[in-house]
């Protein structure tokens, strides 16, 4: 043949549903469903039918579906927190009125990631807000606990240490003095 002749469509077809079917032959060879095929049971996943090999794989509702279970696994986790410890706000010392802190259990100062607690009247305390767990952030203090909603872990409100829940270590103490009606955290 010459590079003038010229190669009827037909034939160019022909090449290419040949190459197909070789193709299929070898990747049901390899996969074993050749049997299922000569058999003819019928159009089944990844066996031939009218010359063309059904579509091996996931259907689209299993892809949406993997998806969206990722998605919300992704979702979950994040809600977790992360590993590394949160970095305080803003630094410093911070003063707030003994008043604010009922007994029994804490005030949160957000900014600073602090808890400042009040165990038994008069006694003050202050611990770190960041969950040794996970590094989530506690959300609240009160009946004699410091609470963590990520995986409720709960602290005492008079030495950090851990009440219940999965965290390994106490919440991190955190220097504080008291002046009168005023508590200051450092």
């Amino acid at each position: 043949m010459t590079e003038t002749d010229t190669v009827p469509a037909d034939a160019v077809l022909a090449d290419a549903v040949l190459a197909d079917a070789v193709l299929a032959d070898a990747v049901l060879a390899d996969t074993g469903l050749a049997d299922a095929v000569l058999a003819d049971t019928g159009p089944t996943e990844g066996s031939v039918s009218a010359g063309l090999l059904v579509a091996v794989g996931p259907t689209r509702r299993q892809v949406l579906l993997t998806t969206g279970v990722v998605v919300a696994a992704a979702a979950a986790t994040a809600a977790c927190g992360s590993s590394a410890p949160a970095t305080p706000a803003s630094t410093g010392p911070v003063s707030v009125p003994a008043a604010d802190v009922p007994v029994g259990g804490g005030m949160i100062l957000t900014d600073r990631q602090v808890v400042v607690t009040q165990p038994t009247a008069g006694q003050f305390k202050a611990f770190s807000t960041v969950c040794p767990h996970q590094g989530c952030l506690v959300t609240s203090a009160s009946a004699g606990t410091i609470n963590c909603p990520c995986h409720n872990s709960n602290f005492s409100t008079a030495d950090g240490s851990v009440q219940s829940g999965p965290s390994p270590a106490p919440l991190a103490s955190v220097p504080v003095t008291v002046s009168g009606s005023t508590i200051t955290v450092s």
